[in-house]
């Protein structure tokens, strides 16, 4: 997977949550074995914001592919609520499971989309 605003540390995360390749290639658009990058589901906040930092957490980023899911639609695939759940669960799981440990920027993250998670009826105490 290619580096896009996301540190090394997100990319070695989702590897590590792969089942059982070592890799994560499930693209969440298309459910293909063919993600190789890492989209932000809620954008970036821009580099001048004071949440720029939280937008580029674990929770906002998707497994996809590049060239076939995400450029053709980029501008469709923002803020979906069900890659936002599905990615809080696998992440909850892996720090419930001491394979992940949750960064500041995670957890300001967290904190930032409160009210999101609250419609989707996560809580996120469980995690802060």
């Amino acid at each position: 997977m290619s580096y896009d605003g996301f540190n090394k540390k997100i990319y070695q995360a989702w590897n590590s949550f792969s089942p059982d390749s070592g890799s994560w290639y499930e693209c969440f658009a298309c459910k293909k074995n063919h993600a190789n990058c890492l989209h932000h589901n809620f954008g970036r906040a821009g580099k001048k914001s004071e949440k720029s930092e939280a937008y580029n957490s674990i929770f906002n980023s998707v497994p996809i592919n590049n060239e076939e899911c995400h450029l053709p639609r980029h501008s469709t695939i923002k803020r979906n609520l069900s890659w936002l759940e599905r990615v809080y669960r696998i992440v909850r799981r892996a720090v419930q499971e001491n394979n992940y440990t949750l960064s500041q920027r995670d957890k300001n993250w967290l904190i930032l989309q409160k009210k999101t998670y609250e419609k989707i009826n996560i809580n996120i105490t469980e995690l802060l």
